[in-house]
């Protein structure tokens, strides 16, 4: 048998019936090696004769087609709610997600068009100050006035006698 503390199919059976010698021998063998499940078969030995002497209810001739169409209606009711919950909370669903998209969206175009703005700006800054620059004619000197910036050459026998 499985670890169960009491086998479902010894329990299945002593509620429809009463279990056959070969039945209830093959319980007390495991009872003997379970021991601790021998206080459940007892509640529910109890639980079972309790319920033999309750009187029989006597049930009507339609009792299943009751019961069935009462859990139809049940289904029926369900999918309905489920229905109104589905077509009217479909926007709210999906509303806070439209809105966020439309925000990250509105800000990506936004920052392109403060990059375009800015690259436009830069572009203009340049082409303004070529018109500050000197003509080519003033450039024709360019090595001559190079070497008038770059100054006497250092003194190294002053920074020999300095160190």
């Amino acid at each position: 048998m499985k670890n169960e503390p009491l086998p479902n199919r010894f329990r299945e059976l002593s509620w429809r019936r009463k279990l056959s010698p070969a039945e209830a021998e093959e319980l007390r063998a495991w009872l003997a090696s379970h021991p601790d499940a021998q206080t459940d078969w007892d509640a529910e030995g109890g639980l079972n004769d309790a319920l033999d002497h309750l009187p029989k209810v006597p049930v009507a001739s339609n009792f299943t087609a009751r019961v069935l169409q009462a859990v139809e209606r049940e289904d029926r009711a369900r999918q309905t709610v489920a229905f109104g919950k589905g077509a009217r909370g479909w926007w709210l669903r999906w509303l806070p997600r439209a809105a966020g998209a439309g925000v990250v969206a509105g800000a990506v175009l936004l920052g392109v068009q403060h990059y375009r703005r800015a690259e436009d700006a830069r572009n203009a800054f340049l082409i303004s100050n070529l018109a500050v620059l000197p003509s080519p004619a003033a450039l024709e000197n360019f090595e001559v006035i190079d070497g008038l910036r770059a100054g006497p050459a250092p003194d190294e026998d002053l920074l020999k006698a300095l160190q």
